[in-house]
């Protein structure tokens, strides 16, 4: 194997030049590629925060309308090189319905594995997998939060050097040096279906970075001119190429000259948010930003350094996906599973085209909900800046649509 890179930087090369002919948006081919460097990279490079070891797993959901901007393919196109890197005794991946049984089981093999020591691919042993769900339903599910699964999914997104879990037939299950990714994908109506609405704006949810497409402007009804063309092929073998070699980086990353005061700047400035379910997750925000500029710098070379335009980028992807985040995911959670009524809210504003009085909207809801209710409901959509509240003739309260693309998304999603 050549030992030097042929790209100047796997992520770029990935996302704009080899699946640049593939309809998902870019967006959805960017945290792809972030996940499928996140898993190749696993526990054997770090960032010591003194009181633990942050590692560069991600916990990554793509949101879009059923086929409306092809999430499967982004992740089948990231999965594939996966695939084709041959390293199924380093990391496992798992793609059917799992149970919490199932997976410590499948973790527990891996780290059982006899791995040559000889091979620079291949060092060390560890419970490693990635979760690979393209319809997310496989994955977690309203029983996942009863069974266990949400639990020991938040369990182990930290990368645990050790972690036991005690069952009722099985005594203790045992994992040493986890490392977890997940890449899937979902569509909006059944997002709160997926994930149980008590673990919204939890730990677990705390640990995702959901990102959401609307659409796409890509369209290509003949792409396979492009992919098999030599060019095309060229483009894959640099890129599997170069994630062999980024798979046996190892060691401890670094701040580069001056961007440990950068962060620390950042850090001390950093918003809060009045939104409850943000909560969690802008707790993490700072290791969300240093597992991405980690994956950034690997992508671009063996320094195992954290740049500043590693770090600015990785603040500014994670600033792009919150924007739904911290509104339309309240929407599609549903706030104490008021998400029906919230579809059927933005149903009569789109049907009255845009605008509609308080008093208009109560009385076409007199049979849905109380009062009580649709106050919550408007709280929640004014929240998350779908709708704004005023005043019209006499003085009378109405509400307006401000994203009506949005909304449409979220009734078809």
């Amino acid at each position: 194997m050549e030992n030097e890179r042929r790209l100047k930087n796997w992520l770029t090369t990935y996302v704009r030049d080899w699946t640049i002919e593939a309809e998902p948006p870019e967006l959805f081919h960017m945290w792809t590629g972030i996940g499928i460097l996140s898993t190749v990279l696993g526990r054997k490079v770090c960032f010591d925060r003194g009181i633990y070891n942050l590692y560069p797993n991600c916990y990554i959901i793509l949101i879009a309308g059923s086929a409306a901007c092809r999430k499967s393919t982004a992740l089948k196109m990231g999965v594939g090189l996966l695939d084709e890197l041959e390293v199924t005794n380093r990391i496992k991946i798992t793609r059917n319905k799992i149970t919490p049984e199932r997976l410590v089981e499948v973790l527990g093999k891996m780290s059982q594995m006899d791995i040559p020591s000889t091979s620079a691919e291949m060092i060390g042993r560890g419970s490693e997998a990635l979760l690979y769900a393209p319809e997310l339903t496989t994955l977690i599910d309203m029983n996942s939060e009863k069974n266990g699964l949400i639990t020991i999914l938040t369990d182990l997104y930290d990368c645990p050097d050790r972690w036991e879990n005690e069952t009722k037939n099985r005594g203790f299950d045992h994992l040493n040096d986890v490392c977890l990714n997940i890449l899937g994908a979902t569509i909006p109506k059944i997002l709160g279906s997926v994930i149980p609405a008590a673990a919204i704006g939890s730990g677990f949810t705390s640990r995702i970075i959901f990102v959401f497409q609307r659409s796409t402007p890509r369209r290509n009804p003949h792409p396979e001119e492009f992919y098999n063309s030599p060019e095309a092929v060229k483009f894959k073998e640099d890129l599997i190429h170069d994630l062999r070699l980024i798979h046996a980086l190892q060691g401890e990353f670094s701040w580069g000259i001056g961007v440990r005061d950068i962060y620390s700047d950042w850090y001390n400035n950093m918003p809060g948010t009045d939104d409850e379910k943000m909560e969690g997750y802008m707790g993490r925000k700072q290791d969300h930003a240093i597992k991405v500029a980690m994956i950034l710098s690997a992508a671009t070379g063996n320094s195992l350094i954290v740049e500043k335009e590693h770090f600015f980028a990785a603040v500014q992807l994670l600033d792009q996906v919150e924007k739904f985040m911290s509104g339309v995911l309240a929407v599609l959670a549903g706030a104490d599973n008021i998400g029906g009524d919230i579809r059927w809210v933005l149903d009569k504003l789109i049907k009255s085209g845009g605008q509609i009085g308080h008093s208009d909207l109560q009385r076409k809801a007199w049979n849905r909900f109380n009062a009580k209710v649709m106050a919550e409901i408007i709280q929640v959509m004014v929240d998350a800046n779908i709708i704004s509240r005023g005043t019209g003739r006499a003085q009378k309260l109405i509400y307006t649509l401000k994203d009506e693309g949005a909304a449409k998304e979220i009734l078809i999603g």
